[in-house]
C-alpha cells in the first residue's frame, strides 16, 4: 500500500467548470497509435488457458492439449472474438498511472490531479469485418481517440467513450468502443435489481478466481488495484472483495458463446456491464437465440441480478 499514499496526494474534489473544459479539450485532441504490433498466438493460448479454466475448472494444459492448443492458435488462424482486448493496450509508467493504479493517458485529470475516486467499466461495443478478420500474425495498425466525453450531476461525474480501430493492410478489422465512468461515490450494497425475462438455451455456471482475475488483467497490462488488491478496494473504493474485470466479463461470456457456435460469424457485439461482479462468487452466463441474425447474452451474479447483458448480431 506504500506506492498508494503518494498518489492520493494527487486526488481532489470534482474539478471546477474551467477545469474541466480544459480536460474536455485535451481528451478530444488525444490520440495514440502503434503502427507494427503483431498479434502474437501465444497470448492468445494464455488467455484461452485462463477463460477455460473459469469455464471448466478441470481443464489442464501443460501436460493433455498443448498439441491442440498448437494447432487452434497458429500464424494465420483467426483471432477468437474479443481476444483482441489483450492487444494494444496503453504502456504507462508508474509515475503515469492514477492512485488507483490504471492507466490515466485519456482519463479525465491533470499531470498533478486525480478529481476522482472510483472508475468503472460500464459498456462497450465490438463490430467485426467479416471480409478481413484479425489473424495470428498480422502486422497491425492501431489507433485510439476519445469519441465522446459528458459530465452528469454538477460534474460529480463523467463519462467517457474511446474509439479503438484495428487495420491490417489498411482495411479496419476490428473497431471497438470502451465506456467508461469517473465517479465521486465510493461503492455502495445499492444494485440495479434486473433480470433477464426468458430462458436460456445454453447457461454454465462459473466461479471466477482471484487468479483468473489476475491473469486476465495481466494480459491486458491492467494494473487496476481493484482487481488484485483486496485491501485497497475495500480502504479506498469501499468493494466487499475483489472486482471482477469488464473485459474478462465480456471475454468469458464470448468463449462460451462460441463454444456453442464455433462456425458463426460475428457481426457486431454492443454491451452492458449492469452490476459488479465479484471474485469467488458464482455467476451464471446465458445465452439466447432471439431471432435468425441476434443472439442475446446475459450474466446473472449470485442474487439472480443480472451484472452483464449484450446483443450480438450474427451473419
Amino acid at each position: 500500500m506504500s506506492r498508494i499514499i503518494p498518489r492520493l496526494a494527487r486526488l481532489r474534489t470534482r474539478p471546477s467548470l474551467s477545469e474541466y473544459h480544459e480536460i474536455e479539450a485535451r481528451l478530444k485532441s488525444s490520440h495514440w497509435d502503434l503502427f507494427d504490433d503483431s498479434i502474437s498466438a501465444y497470448h492468445a493460448k494464455q488467455l484461452y488457458a485462463t477463460l477455460q479454466s473459469v469455464i471448466n475448472p478441470t481443464a489442464r494444459f501443460m501436460n493433455e492439449n498443448m498439441e491442440s492448443l498448437n494447432k487452434r492458435f497458429c500464424k494465420g488462424k483467426t483471432v477468437p472474438y474479443g481476444y483482441s482486448m489483450i492487444y494494444c493496450n496503453p504502456i504507462s509508467g508508474e509515475n503515469e498511472l492514477g492512485f488507483d493504479g490504471f492507466d490515466n493517458y485519456h482519463a479525465p485529470c491533470t499531470e498533478d490531479k486525480d478529481y476522482f475516486y472510483r472508475r468503472m467499466w460500464v459498456a462497450g461495443s465490438f463490430q467485426f469485418n467479416p471480409d478481413r478478420p484479425l489473424r495470428f500474425g498480422d502486422e497491425v495498425r492501431f489507433t485510439e481517440t476519445v469519441d465522446k466525453i459528458r459530465q452528469y450531476k454538477r460534474l460529480e461525474q463523467i463519462g467517457v467513450d474511446y474509439r479503438r480501430e484495428y487495420k491490417v493492410d489498411n482495411v479496419w478489422s476490428i473497431i471497438e468502443t470502451r465506456k467508461l465512468y469517473y465517479i465521486q461515490k465510493t461503492y455502495t450494497e445499492e444494485r440495479y435489481h434486473l433480470v433477464e425475462d426468458s430462458d436460456p438455451d445454453h447457461t454454465v455456471v462459473i466461479v471466477p478466481s482471484t487468479v483468473s482475475i489476475f491473469r486476465s488483467s495481466a494480459l491486458m497490462f491492467n494494473s487496476h488495484l481493484v482487481h488484485y488488491n483486496p485491501i485497497y478496494g475495500s480502504r479506498y473504493e469501499d468493494y466487499p472483495s475483489i472486482i471482477v474485470s469488464g473485459p474478462l466479463l465480456v471475454q468469458l461470456m464470448l468463449h462460451f458463446w462460441q463454444q456453442h457456435n464455433p462456425d458463426t460469424t460475428a457481426l457486431s457485439l454492443k454491451y452492458k456491464i449492469i452490476n459488479p461482479s465479484f471474485a469467488n462468487e458464482r455467476i451464471d452466463l446465458c445465452i439466447r437465440e432471439t431471432s435468425k441474425h441476434r443472439h442475446r447474452l446475459w450474466a446473472n451474479s449470485r442474487d439472480g441480478d443480472l451484472c452483464f447483458v449484450a446483443d450480438l448480431i450474427i451473419a
